[in-house]
């Protein structure tokens, strides 16, 4: 990675207490109260993913998800573990196919790893962007114009809690049919 897109800085949020150290084994819990913070909190759960990632987020609105950063943010996790996945469940595939081309093209690259599903339309109650990285620590925002967002890091029992709400909505979701090479 020659970008330096995921290496640690000074005040990183996934190491608040500047330790270098990944995670820390103390459960946190910090407030986002602006976009530029949200947006660098989506970059570094993606930097810091080891074996998962489930993002909802509908448009995929953040500037990461558009950025040439998010293809050295995932590639140490699909170059990992074949079990290693990442899912992103969206509302308007339309929008995110002409807006994130870098995310649709690894998608289309990487389909073992990387799957792309939207909701039905009876599901898309909210602009909700949810993301858990390892089942262990989370971004949730109950609107991408509702602060403050909250970012878990350590935190087991509230991101099983996301957890189980992302995959409720994965259960009735459906395959961006556009990504698929053959659109079968």
């Amino acid at each position: 990675m020659t970008s330096g897109v995921c290496q640690p800085q000074t005040g990183d949020t996934m190491d608040p207490d500047n330790t270098g150290s990944d995670y820390t084994d103390e459960t946190r819990i910090l407030s986002l109260n602006s976009p530029a913070q949200v947006d660098d909190a989506v970059r570094k759960l993606f930097c810091h993913a080891k074996h998962c990632l489930y993002v909802r987020a509908p448009n995929l609105d953040f500037p990461f998800f558009s950025s040439k950063d998010i293809a050295p943010a995932i590639a140490p996790l699909i170059r990992g573990d074949l079990r290693n996945h990442v899912y992103v469940l969206i509302d308007d595939e339309k929008h995110v196919l002409n807006k994130c081309g870098r995310l649709v093209e690894l998608a289309r690259k990487f389909s073992s790893y990387i799957k792309i599903h939207k909701l039905p339309l009876e599901y898309r109650e909210n602009e909700e962007l949810l993301i858990v990285a390892d089942r262990s620590s989370y971004l949730h925002m109950a609107s991408k114009h509702q602060f403050p967002a909250s970012l878990g890091v350590a935190v087991p029992a509230r991101t099983r809690q996301l957890l189980y709400r992302f995959n409720q909505l994965w259960e009735r979701s459906e395959p961006v049919r556009e990504l698929s090479t053959l659109g079968l």
